[in-house]
């Protein structure tokens, strides 16, 4: 687990959050309540308006761009990381920033997207969230993993440690997204498994007629 203490100098990074909804918020004010330089930014006026009540500063998302040294990103899709980092993204990107992706995208789009900022001199960091929801990032019980280059991921991951714990997976941005790739294959097959337990629990003549002829059917599926 990374350390979620802020360096000394509050100006050495500015953390900007785009996106304040049900993620992006919780994490923005743990890591202002841990000492952090936060500022976030919203589409969405309710939005804005209940970070700026629960004591969050923020400002437009050309003044966060401006601003920031770290940004981190919390976005629906990758329709929407497209519009905001790639495709017309071009205010957050200015050469010495790090955005960090908290949203779950594909690590084959991800070296498209870093090779695309890196271009502008930005570098990008991939930091999913493993486990956990809003009530879990309120209480700061998040599961996040993190990759990119260093001193970039660690940065990230400090801020994120406010949040939860924030370990660091491999220093190329897809290994985050593979990282959770694989954890979700893994609880999927032990649903499956666990399924086919009930099955076999509620229809044991079944089950056993199913393996007795060596079929390759799955009362998992049938439950």
């Amino acid at each position: 687990m990374s350390d979620a203490t802020p360096p000394a100098d509050p100006d050495a990074v500015r953390v900007g959050v785009v996106g304040l909804g049900a993620m992006g918020l919780p994490i923005a004010l743990n890591a202002a309540a841990a000492g952090w330089t936060v500022r976030g930014c919203d589409r969405s006026a309710p939005r804005q308006t209940a970070a700026a009540a629960a004591g969050l500063d923020v400002d437009s998302i050309d003044a966060i761009a401006a601003w920031a040294s770290h940004l981190l990103v919390f976005l629906r899709d990758v329709r929407q990381g497209d519009a905001v980092l790639h495709d017309g993204g071009a205010t957050l990107r200015h050469s010495g920033v790090v955005a960090a992706v908290m949203s779950t995208v594909g690590p084959v789009h991800l070296r498209t997207l870093s090779s695309h900022l890196a271009e502008s001199g930005v570098t990008t960091v991939v930091a999913p969230i493993l486990s956990g929801n809003d009530q879990d990032a309120a209480a700061a019980r998040l599961d996040i993993v993190v990759s990119g280059p260093d001193p970039a991921a660690t940065t990230i991951a400090r801020v994120l440690a406010s949040s939860g714990d924030a370990t660091i997976v491999g220093d190329h941005p897809g290994a985050a997204q593979a990282a959770k790739l694989t954890c979700q294959i893994m609880q999927a097959a032990g649903i499956v498994a666990t399924l086919e337990a009930l099955g076999y629990a509620a229809d044991p003549v079944s089950y056993t007629h199913l393996r007795a002829h060596e079929t390759n059917e799955s009362i998992a599926y049938a439950v």
